[in-house]
């Protein structure tokens, strides 16, 4: 089977070639970790930073996801409370003997 030459290249990356050391000296792109470092606008900064002076923001959202939070932890137990009575009382009137007459 027969490959053209961009696909044997494709398969043997380590075919030396005169450009495989650094790529981007014969494209002239930027290297990866100039490329990867952006600069960030001061709304971006002032938008995302999560504390200013060391104290942070609670929002709306937050306060009502604590709220039920709490609600769904309460509710929660008072269900476990109730299987445990209901359980109990099951048990000690399964226990009694009633005496035949």
């Amino acid at each position: 089977m027969a490959f053209s030459p961009t696909a044997y290249d494709f398969f043997h990356p380590n075919a030396k070639h005169p450009v495989a050391k650094d790529p981007c000296v014969a494209s002239n792109c930027s290297p990866l970790p100039v490329a990867a470092h952006v600069e960030a606008t001061e709304g971006h900064e002032s938008r995302f930073s999560g504390s200013q002076n060391g104290k942070t923001k609670v929002g709306a959202g937050g306060i009502v996801g604590i709220v039920f939070g709490l609600g769904f932890v309460v509710f929660l137990a008072m269900g476990v409370y109730h299987v445990i009575v209901a359980r109990r009382t099951k048990m000690t009137r399964a226990n009694t003997v009633k005496p035949d007459v």
